[in-house]
């Protein structure tokens, strides 16, 4: 039954993100007819659940920070790959990234 229950508040908290996604990318920028953060929204996702497996399996919490700022830092990467393009390249975006970064 507790397997359910965390199943369940999984399942709902990926619902309410991806509403919530879907009411902040509007008009965002597209790639492959999908807005930027929901690919962000999925990447960021998959990669806290391939974390979350081996986690489970040895009942550790060792690569908790690590898998985070992984995490926060290929997001940021990804969106500044997918946002410059070889013809605009930005200098400022690049630098705001690396701030953020």
């Amino acid at each position: 039954m507790k397997h359910l229950t965390n199943l369940t508040i999984a399942a709902g908290v990926f619902i309410f993100t991806k509403l919530y996604a879907d009411a902040i990318s509007f008009n965002s920028i597209e790639l492959s007819g999908v807005n930027l953060v929901g690919h962000l929204l999925v990447m960021i996702f998959v990669i806290q659940w391939i974390a979350y497996v081996p986690a489970f399996i040895f009942k550790t919490e060792k690569f908790y920070d690590l898998t985070g700022s992984l995490t926060y830092i290929t997001a940021i990467l990804f969106a500044l790959y997918s946002t410059n393009s070889s013809q605009s390249f930005d200098l400022g975006g690049l630098i705001i990234g690396a701030a953020i970064i």
